[in-house]
């Protein structure tokens, strides 16, 4: 089974739209994937549905957000992450993404945040290399195209 990380915005508009996001959550629902989540993940998913972008939506869904958080976790394997890396990023709230993903051993991270997606190695007793992929589970996962222009998703190797 793999075993991913998705970052949040890829986790919401799973929720809220048809596409490349709402395929791989239904993989999620499926049992196909394990989606894997950390507390901070968590909070950062809460904090998002509390924004007014998305009271629209959540409404329409007939939802409230904390609903919406619970249904997310039920569906996802919480990890503890214990090891805080010291990873340079553009936007050092990514880090939560790759530290789940290293204390989880997933096999990868699912994102179109093109901070996130820089990152090309990591070294720290081990390595830890992102490559950009196109992404259909079924064979390995087709190019964003036109939904998303240039979001790409990373292959995690420890």
């Amino acid at each position: 089974m793999i075993r991913a990380v998705y970052d949040t915005n890829v986790i919401l508009s799973g929720f809220f739209w048809k596409g490349n996001e709402w395929k791989c959550m239904k993989k999620v629902e499926e049992k196909e994937v394990v989606l894997l989540l950390s507390k901070e993940i968590v909070e950062e998913i809460y904090e998002v549905t509390r924004k007014k972008k998305l009271a629209s939506l959540i409404k329409n869904a007939q939802i409230n957000p904390e609903e919406l958080v619970k249904k997310i976790v039920s569906m996802s394997e919480i990890v503890n992450v214990k090891m805080r890396l010291d990873i340079a990023l553009d936007d050092p709230k990514d880090l939560k993404f790759i530290e789940c993903a290293v204390a989880a051993k997933a096999q990868y991270i699912v994102s179109g945040d093109s901070h996130l997606l820089k990152l090309k190695r990591y070294e720290k007793n081990r390595n830890t290399e992102c490559k950009g992929f196109s992404f259909s589970f079924e064979g390995h996962l087709e190019n964003r195209g036109q939904d998303h222009g240039d979001e790409l998703f990373m292959k995690l190797q420890l």
